[in-house]
Parts: structure tokens; sequence; C-alpha cells
């Protein structure tokens, strides 16, 4: 591996390792307060975002939109209801089915991981028009080919 290839590795290697909890949760703070939100993981933020697009929804409803199965989603909407930032409810004439939305703190989570997401999608934008073109297609390429390693697994 050559020294530019060893590079490349590293920050592969690096992105890969990254998950950002530690930036989301540092945006949750500027929001102030928000007890137990330093016990929040990425696919616990995932699953407040789904909520915070349409409340109202059942917890079926939210496993299409994500890479986890529907014990996996229970598992972190009973752990988001016991930290207080999701409410689980039914309908007046429809009590078979369990439907959720978010309290005060959970929004203030969602909107602080909505503000997280858009800087960080503009500072990209920022990163990649430096780039052109023929640039951006190499690079696509090689991470496509390299997704397809992870992926043979």
């Amino acid at each position: 591996m050559n020294k530019l290839q060893k590079q490349l590795f590293d920050e592969l290697t690096n992105y890969r390792q990254h998950t950002g909890e530690e930036n989301m949760q540092t945006n949750i703070e500027k929001y102030g307060y928000v007890e137990n939100a330093k016990k929040l993981v990425v696919s616990d933020l995932d699953v407040i975002a789904l909520i915070n697009s349409n409340e109202n929804q059942r917890i079926s409803d939210l496993v299409p939109y994500t890479d986890l199965t529907q014990g996996a989603v229970s598992k972190i909407l009973n752990r988001l209801v016991r930290y207080g930032f999701v409410e689980k409810y039914h309908q007046p004439r429809n009590k078979k089915d369990t439907y959720l939305k978010l309290t005060v703190d959970g929004q203030k989570v969602a909107d602080a991981h909505t503000q997280y997401h858009e800087h960080q999608q503009a500072e990209l934008q920022a990163v990649l028009a430096e780039f052109s073109e023929d640039d951006l297609t190499k690079f696509i390429s090689l991470m496509s080919q390299v997704n397809n390693i992870r992926s043979k697994d």
C-alpha cells in the first residue's frame, strides 16, 4: 500500500468509526438542558426524527423507514418512553394500535437533530463545491466499490 492509499484508508476508517453522537449531543445542549439527552445514540435520534416527521404514527409505520427490525424499533421506543422523549397512546376509538408522539423534550431533541443535519449538509456542500464533476464521479465510484466490499460479508 503506497502512502496515498494509506491516507485514504485511514480517512475511510476514521469516517466509519465516527458516529457523530458527540457532535449531535453537543448540538442538543445548545437548546438547553434536556434530561437524559446524553443517553441517546444515533438510532434513538433517527427514530425521534421519524416521529417528528409525522406524529400520530404507529410503531409499525416506522419500521419501513429504518434498517431495523420491528423488535429493535420497539426496544428503542420503550427506551425513549422511559427517558421521557416519546409518549405512547391509543386513539379513543382504536385501543388496539399504539400511536406515538414526541414530548416537549423529544421535540427539543428533534429540533436540535434537524439543525445538526442541516448544518452538516451545508458544510458538506461547501466542501464538495471545491471539486470538479470528474473528481466527484471518481470518488463516487471508489465509495461504491468500498461499500460493495463491505456488503459481501
